[in-house]
């Protein structure tokens, strides 16, 4: 008897062979929370996200010896922003990404944010690392905007 399931199969992209489909469900629940968090933020919002769209920043190693856990969290980032947008979007706005690349370096880290921040971006996430998030914090704090979905092993 052969059995089927009506489950999706995961995206290879989002698992790995140490810990399977665990790693895409954390993705999915941390960009859960991540949307549901936002979702609170948006009715005191500035003139930063009145546009049609709510821009969010992303600096995370794509390159480098941490690329597959950079890569993994904006794929999963991705699956849950298009899925939002796909559904209505936040208060009837569409998520849009910046995204770049800091190789794990804390330095380009900090390059990274005051770009995004210089870009107008509504709010940072998915900062990796400790070193990396300190180094970024001056320009967060000083810009006044969120950072959200902080991540480090």
């Amino acid at each position: 008897m052969k059995m089927t399931s009506s489950r999706r199969p995961f995206s290879p992209k989002l698992t790995d062979r140490r810990h399977g489909p665990t790693v895409a469900r954390a993705l999915r629940f941390c960009m859960a929370l991540f949307v549901a968090a936002l979702a609170h933020v948006i009715p005191v919002l500035d003139a930063n996200a009145q546009a049609s769209a709510i821009v969010l920043g992303i600096s995370t190693p794509l390159t480098g010896s941490e690329s597959a856990v950079g890569s993994d969290y904006l794929a999963g980032a991705k699956l849950a922003f298009d899925a939002t947008n796909r559904a209505g979007g936040v208060f009837g706005r569409t998520i849009s990404l910046r995204v770049m690349d800091d190789a794990g370096k804390a330095d380009t880290t900090a390059i990274n944010t005051k770009k995004l921040i210089d870009e107008g971006v509504f709010a940072l996430f998915g900062s990796y690392g400790g070193n990396n998030t300190l180094a970024a914090m001056p320009a967060i704090n000083e810009a006044k905007i969120p950072l959200i979905g902080v991540f480090t092993g």
